[in-house]
């Protein structure tokens, strides 16, 4: 997870640019009542796509409005350069996965895509132009973003402490720590520890590793979207940044085993009354 010095320079500058709003790259609208800004200026738009190719950032994508199944995938460089998206012409993603987005895709007009960065959730609705090379798909330039902050969506499973889940937490600097699971979700965790508090910048990316009773550990990139508690516990909520279609698969079965046992439980201490 160790990163290049030239990679930690760019990486800084472009979250200099997004979130401190300077120059034209500067959120142009007033939030409203939920918080969400919509992004029209073209020359932000590109600061934030780039940013999601710099930092390798998952994009999931609805081919249908309201369509409940995500395809996953990543913005693309052209010939290693982006000079097609400075220029506001489109946009670049790898091949869907699972592989059968691909043929589905195809007949798609407008697709709805989404994706997280360190401190927001950024959607859009894009218009499907061609695929190249039998891989590579392109898509219109965004007409707008639309910037959320981050929520946890889905379903979340409390997690009873003495279970036998637990987390180990990799900070990009390379430093490890243990923590436990308060609740979780496909998409995201509550952590907390009894030891001390580590200082975590909100926004800042972390490797998660899973242990939990019925498989392997599984390993997924996040991000720290902010400070946690809740019944005398204190931690920090994290952000799965889910690229595949078989990782989100993994972390469904996590869930499904924590409700599992929840339910278990419950009922257990109705039977006894």
């Amino acid at each position: 997870m160790a990163e290049t010095k030239n990679e930690g320079k760019t990486k800084r500058f472009l979250k200099s640019l997004i979130q401190t709003g300077k120059g034209k790259g500067k959120d142009l609208s007033v939030a409203d009542e939920n918080g969400c800004h919509m992004i029209e200026d073209e020359e932000a738009i590109v600061k934030i796509v780039t940013r999601a190719i710099v930092e390798h950032l998952p994009v999931q994508i609805q081919l249908e409005e309201g369509d409940a199944f995500t395809f996953f995938t990543y913005f693309e460089k052209e010939n290693d350069e982006i000079t097609y998206l400075e220029q506001a012409r489109y946009v670049l993603v790898d091949a869907l996965d699972p592989p059968l987005g691909n043929i589905k895709i195809r007949s798609a007009v407008f697709v709805e895509v989404s994706m997280f960065t360190e401190l927001h959730l950024v959607r859009t609705k894009l218009r499907f132009q061609k695929i190249i090379e039998g891989k590579t798909i392109q898509m219109s330039f965004p007409r707008y973003l639309q910037q959320e902050p981050q929520k946890r969506a889905m379903v979340r499973a409390k997690l009873e402490s003495q279970w036998k889940f637990s987390l180990e937490i990799t900070r990009e600097s390379g430093v490890k720590f243990a923590a436990k699971a308060y609740d979780i979700s496909t998409g995201g965790v509550a952590i907390y520890y009894k030891e001390k508090i580590p200082k975590i910048t909100e926004g800042s990316r972390v490797e998660t590793i899973i242990y939990w009773p019925e498989g392997p550990p599984i390993r997924v990139d996040s991000v720290i979207i902010g400070q946690f508690s809740k019944q005398g516990y204190t931690g920090y909520r994290i952000r799965f940044l889910v690229g595949s279609f078989d990782l989100n698969q993994a972390l469904g079965k996590v869930v499904s085993l924590a409700q599992r046992m929840s339910l278990t439980k419950r009922t257990r201490l109705f039977n006894k009354d």
